[in-house]
């Protein structure tokens, strides 16, 4: 406004229905008042709708405000209610579902590398998840006095209630915070930090973020060296990143705190190694019919420590155990890379060695201790679900495959990795506790204790024992011929020296994954690029030490993709159900059990097969024509694409 009239004026006139006025008055206002109650429900769409709400309120009566000096606190008790009358209605408590990503990076932006910024991230998340927990009003109360400032008799005034309660309400707030961020990983002398983060998280800009800070006097009930060292922690927070006042407050309070950057361990992209000892069991499944029972014994590989089977709500499960089993996974390109792995079985008391399992990169091996005898098989060790695997993946696949209650487990909220895993599943064995260390292995710590002398029989066929093959590719799909040839690794050892691709045309247009460079889409729409093995995605990919199978089924879980399995033995049939053009459509693979690779792809849209791919896997290739076979090339800078936003096969069928 050019006249520069005091707050008195400008309420007086704004009473009177000066339009000016109160659009000066409710814009002066909004993003102190906005904070305040985004604050408090944590939404951003129920923090919209209480602020107008708001506003019309204090427009409404602004002439029975009696001084000036008493509008803040006077406004703030307004929206108050407006917070508390929009919980009442609904009979619970605000919980956070989803925090943005976009409120995070504007906190973590200052953080030049990426494990700093995957750090701030996960702090900030956790912080946000901690006060989530805890009840509007607590969050009214705690918001009052660390972020605004107040005296408890202001805040008494604005909560209607006397001066020694609203004392009571803070303190139990904060001790409920405590408990919460106990729980996500933070010891007690963090609770500063965290409720700074808390500040700059909810900031309206980046610019108040910066500035949002906690006095270490308004949080009461702290030693007075705790104190001090929060008072410090908060100087700090207040000028440097998220991730730099981590750093800050481990450094300063080695000497009696064990604090979360200490304990929290690697993020999951740096995994490269777990270590775990699950109990293995045979599930007995009694089956009960309108006219008779039947008993089935399942066969099942105790070598998913996640491994479950959909069991119907009228049949009853009975298990038996199996012993001990101990698996040693090796990563050697982190979490999202390929899996190397060594499975020991052991008697239920862990006293004495059964069979053994050996993935390491250059085959499948399979330790039979009764006949002491190794055999090398075609297929690795399943691996649906592994403990690296982000929590919402994990959802999704139980989702799919079905989850026993019994079995419970435990992540690190800061990282998302499995912390521990309880299984009820045996009576005779209750409360089975499984620990996961993470980091702890080298890749020479899978080698095997096998007997030199003991026999060794390969089973492998040619194209294993190679430890690669060519592939062609034949077939149809929406009337248009498909052929096509590619190269695929069967293990980590060959992967450099044979690196995968394929090449198909579909009628008039062509794709081509080259060898460790990029992945192409040439359509009459135009050319499009990919990252490199985008094309194996929705594939097998044996190099990466997956089963065929579950390489399918986790690739349409990332996707959020419904998928089902049908085992038949040597057979295994996954069907997917994915969406294009807004129709939907089944992908629907036959795997071969026992070379572990895709046979065939069958594309089926409502009850008409509208696609049909055929595999042939080259078991010796001392004919193949050469030249057919030779690596495809190109110009294109290696990296320079993404990855497809759908199942890449679903591109095929558009």
């Amino acid at each position: 406004m050019k006249n520069k009239l005091t707050l008195s004026q400008v309420i007086k006139l704004a009473a009177s229905g000066d339009a000016r006025c109160r659009e000066h008055l409710v814009r002066a206002t909004t993003p102190k008042i906005r904070t305040y109650i985004h604050r408090s429900t944590l939404d951003t769409n129920i923090t919209n709708d209480i602020l107008q709400e708001v506003y019309c309120k204090m427009l409404e009566s602004l002439g029975t405000l009696n001084s000036a000096s008493s509008f803040w606190p006077w406004l703030y008790r307004i929206a108050s209610n407006c917070i508390n009358s929009y919980y009442r209605k609904r009979s619970k408590n605000s919980r956070l579902v989803n925090l943005q990503d976009g409120l995070l990076e504007s906190v973590v932006a200052d953080d030049n590398s990426v494990e700093a910024r995957l750090m701030s991230k996960e702090l900030g998340r956790a912080v946000m998840e901690a006060v989530a927990t805890l009840k509007p009003r607590h969050r009214q109360i705690v918001n009052l006095r660390c972020f605004e400032d107040m005296s408890f008799r202001d805040i008494s005034q604005i909560q209607q209630t006397t001066e020694v309660y609203a004392r009571v309400l803070f303190h139990r707030a904060l001790e409920k915070l405590r408990i919460a961020l106990k729980k996500q990983g933070f010891q007690k002398a963090s609770l500063i930090l965290a409720l700074t983060m808390f500040g700059r998280l909810t900031a309206t800009s980046k610019a108040a973020a910066i500035a949002t800070s906690v006095k270490a006097a308004s949080v009461t009930g702290a030693g007075a060296a705790k104190v001090a060292l929060a008072a410090k922690v908060v100087k700090t927070v207040s000028t440097v990143s998220v991730h730099q006042a981590k750093v800050a407050i481990a450094a300063a309070a080695t000497a009696t705190v064990v604090t979360t950057v200490a304990t929290i361990g690697p993020l999951r992209p740096n995994v490269t190694s777990a270590h775990y000892v699950i109990q293995g069991v045979t599930p007995v499944v009694e089956q009960v019919t309108n006219t008779t029972q039947t008993k089935k014994r399942i066969s099942s590989s105790s070598s998913s420590s996640f491994s479950s089977s959909i069991i119907s709500d009228r049949t009853r499960v009975k298990y038996q155990t199996k012993g001990a089993y101990e698996n040693k996974l090796y990563m050697p390109q982190g979490s999202e890379g390929p899996v190397m792995r060594f499975m020991q079985r052991w008697n239920t008391e862990q006293t004495g060695k059964l069979c053994s399992w050996l993935q390491d990169g250059s085959g499948n091996y399979y330790y039979h201790s009764g006949e002491g005898k190794t055999y090398i098989t075609n297929d690795p060790l399943r691996m649906l679900i592994l403990p690296t695997d982000p929590p919402e993946l994990v959802k999704f696949i139980y989702s799919q495959v079905g989850y026993d209650s019994r079995f419970s487990y435990e992540r690190k909220f800061l990282t998302g990795l499995l912390k521990y895993s309880v299984d009820n599943r045996v009576p005779e064995y209750p409360d089975y506790k499984c620990k996961y260390a993470y980091n702890s292995l080298e890749h020479s710590d899978l080698s095997s204790t096998w007997n030199p002398s003991d026999a060794i029989e390969d089973m492998r066929d040619q194209m294993h024992k190679r430890g690669w093959t060519f592939f062609e590719v034949s077939g149809y799909i929406n009337d248009a011929d498909v052929a096509g040839f590619g190269r695929i690794p069967f293990v980590y050892d060959m992967y450099q020296d044979h690196l995968p691709w394929i090449s198909l045309n579909i009628g008039n247009d062509k794709y081509t994954d080259y060898p460790g460079n990029i992945a192409m889409a040439e359509t009459e729409e135009g050319t499009f690029l990919y990252e490199n093995e985008a094309f194996f995605a929705n594939f097998c990919r044996p190099w990466e030490g997956i089963p065929c199978i579950d390489s399918v089924r986790r690739d349409a879980a990332k996707h959020r993709l419904r998928f089902t399995t049908e085992d038949m033995g040597e057979l295994v049939i996954v069907t997917v159900h994915t969406n294009v053009g807004g129709s939907p459509i089944a992908i629907v693979y036959d795997i071969d059990r026992n070379v572990d690779v895709i046979s065939s792809i069958q594309f089926v849209k409502g009850k008409e097969v509208i696609g049909e791919l055929y595999f042939d896997y080259v078991q010796d290739i001392s004919d193949v024509d050469a030249k057919m076979f030779s690596d495809p090339q190109t110009g294109v800078v290696t990296g320079s694409g993404g990855q497809p936003d759908d199942l890449w096969l679903s591109m095929l069928v558009m």
